[in-house]
């Protein structure tokens, strides 16, 4: 059972927080904390702010509150310790929104086309362009295989 922004904002955000959330992306501060809490859910991820940046802006008791409500330790901590508790159990979803697809798969090939056109032509030139990705273990073979061939070249000389 997840916490969504609204009632994040409604039942645990003062006024006050809430207008400091909004000064720092620069948005305007009056109107009603119904106004604010709508204008702030409006605004916070199109100015590029993960939603667990929000937690910043109230204080450790509420942080702790939400912790205890939800299930999550509750103990005290410092303000940084029990966000990091919070965003550890995903409660807010999964906070910023990707802005592009990755792939992150482990010794795959990714293959990302582009189009040129031939300067002497109109027809397209089709060009694919990808990366290869390697899990740990795989760059270290690759620094091992490279190690080894720089050997063989120095004592075949």
């Amino acid at each position: 059972m997840g916490l969504s922004v609204k009632k994040l904002l409604d039942d645990y955000f003062r006024a006050d927080e809430v207008q400091d959330a909004l000064r720092d992306i620069g948005e305007p501060t009056l109107g009603s904390k119904d106004e604010l809490v709508q204008r702030l859910r409006n605004n916070w991820e199109s100015h590029n702010r993960d939603i667990y940046e929000l937690l910043d802006f109230t204080d450790e008791e509420t942080l702790e509150e939400i912790c205890y409500y939800y299930n999550l330790d509750a103990t005290p901590a410092d303000h940084s310790v029990i966000k990091r508790r919070i965003k550890k159990a995903n409660l807010l979803g999964s906070g910023k929104k990707p802005i592009s697809q990755v792939s992150r798969s482990h010794d795959s090939f990714v293959n990302e086309p582009k189009i040129r056109t031939d300067q002497n032509s109109e027809t397209p030139v089709h060009i694919n362009i990808g990366s290869i990705t390697h899990s740990k273990w795989g760059r270290i073979g690759v620094g091992v295989g490279i190690i080894s061939i720089i050997v063989t070249i120095i004592f075949s000389m």
